[in-house]
Order: C-alpha cells, then sequence, then structure tokens
C-alpha cells in the first residue's frame, strides 16, 4: 500500500534526524508539531476508514471466497496496523491531562499484570509484579494516566519477548539526594536495546521493528514526565532490556 510506505518513511528520516531538532523543553516548537500532527492524524482517517468500508462491501459480495482470503487478511491487517499508529499519534499529540489524586502504585502494577496477561498468555510470554508484601508504594499522581504509561512500557516488553519469557514489573521506595521516590523497573528476557539506541527508545516514531508504531514508549515518558518524574532504558538481568521509571514519592 502506498499509504504504508509513506508512513514507513516517515520513521525512517525521524529515525536518522539529528537529535535535539526538536527540544522537550520549547513548547512553541513542540505545540507546532502537535497540531501538525493532529492534521496529519485527522487526514489519514478518513481514507483509511473508507477503505474498511470497501473491504467490507466486497466481502459481503463474494463471500468467504478462499482466493482472496489471503489478501483480504493482509490488507485487514495494514488498516489495522496505520489506524493504531493514527491512534497513538493523535494520544501524543493531545498530551494527557493528569487528575492528581492519592494512589497507590502497587494497585496500578497488579492492574496493568492483570489487563495484559491474556495478551501475553497468547504469546506463551508471562507477566509478574515483584512487589515486597507491604511495601510503602503511595504517591500523589493519577492512576489511569500512570495505567496508561506502565501499559505501554509492558506491552512493548511482552511484543520484544521471546515463548516462554517472562516480563517483571518491581517497585521500590527510595530515598534519594533530590527526595523520597518510587523507582519502577520494567524487564525483558528479549533482545534488548541496542547501546546506540538508549539515548533515542523514547523519541517518537523512533523503532527497530517495521511493525511498531515506536509511540509506545514516547507517550509513556510524556506521562511520566507530566508527574515530575523520568524514565530511562538500560539492560536487564532477565537478559533483555529494562526500562525503569523514577517518581517523586
Amino acid at each position: 500500500m502506498v499509504l504504508l510506505i509513506h508512513l514507513d518513511a516517515v520513521k525512517k528520516e525521524r529515525s536518522s534526524a539529528a537529535d535535539g531538532a526538536v527540544q522537550d523543553d520549547d513548547p512553541r516548537a513542540l505545540a507546532a508539531v502537535g497540531s501538525l500532527v493532529m492534521e496529519i492524524a485527522h487526514q489519514l482517517k478518513n481514507p483509511l476508514f473508507a477503505i474498511s468500508a470497501a473491504l467490507d462491501a466486497f466481502e459481503e459480495r463474494t463471500g468467504n471466497d478462499p482466493s482472496t482470503a489471503r489478501h483480504r487478511a493482509i490488507l485487514r491487517h495494514q488498516v489495522r496496523r496505520i489506524l493504531a499508529l493514527v491512534q497513538g499519534l493523535q494520544e501524543y499529540a493531545r498530551g494527557t491531562h493528569v487528575e492528581v489524586q492519592a494512589t497507590d502504585l502497587g494497585d496500578v502494577l497488579r492492574r496493568v499484570a492483570a489487563e495484559l496477561n491474556d495478551a501475553a498468555d497468547g504469546r506463551g510470554v508471562h507477566v509478574v509484579t515483584d512487589l515486597a508484601p507491604g511495601a510503602d508504594l503511595r504517591l500523589e499522581a493519577d492512576p489511569i494516566a500512570l495505567g496508561r504509561a506502565f501499559g505501554r512500557v509492558t506491552e512493548n516488553a511482552v511484543q520484544y519477548s521471546p515463548r516462554d519469557g517472562v516480563v517483571r514489573l518491581s517497585a521500590v521506595r527510595r530515598d534519594e539526594a533530590e527526595g523520597a521516590c518510587l523507582v519502577v523497573t520494567v524487564e525483558d528476557a528479549g533482545p534488548g536495546f541496542l547501546s546506540e539506541d538508549l539515548e533515542r527508545v523514547f523519541e517518537p516514531l523512533f523503532s527497530r521493528r517495521s511493525e511498531s508504531s515506536g509511540l509506545g514508549l514516547a507517550i509513556a515518558r510524556q506521562i511520566v514526565r507530566l508527574h515530575g518524574g523520568d524514565v530511562e532504558a538500560g539492560a536487564s538481568s532477565l537478559g533483555g532490556a529494562r526500562v525503569t521509571v523514577r517518581l517523586p514519592a
């Protein structure tokens, strides 16, 4: 599909662009990029819905014709893929409004693990939480927004994990020089990050996988920073990737 080729070209161009083209602390540049992305996403939706409707009509006329089954499946998959990218672009460009309240981060992480385990089981991957009994994981935060952030990170780990692999979510409270914080790690046993990518994996549209939108980790960092925290990538003791999130407690 021509549309898919253009989207991949955009990703490649974005990945090869010089670091710092748009700085995180430049609100005017971010607002301009956000408006552009929202407009592009809006313009993409109409032709995608038209393609999907045309495919529905084609299937109604031809039924389950085995001679076209493979091509119809390819079209469905590509439409879903591009729609997911459009939705991710809209979420990233729109940003997240956080409503802070007393939150137990342990509850957030357990909910993320429970929600993703069905999808993970289908891939032969196990999502587990490693939370010390009685650990004080309370903070002022938006539990829904943090759930989306950790859901994005965990989903990314599941996608990269081998069959029978484990994705582990852990959290501890630490007293650091800047004050008390909660440190959450999401680890997997996949191939891990390339060392040269560690500074780039949270950039929007950056991904080494052609099937990935490259927006999951970018959206996660956006949400974490709205809470006054930050995130970094590294190597996991499980042999794969590790994403570490620090949130003020």
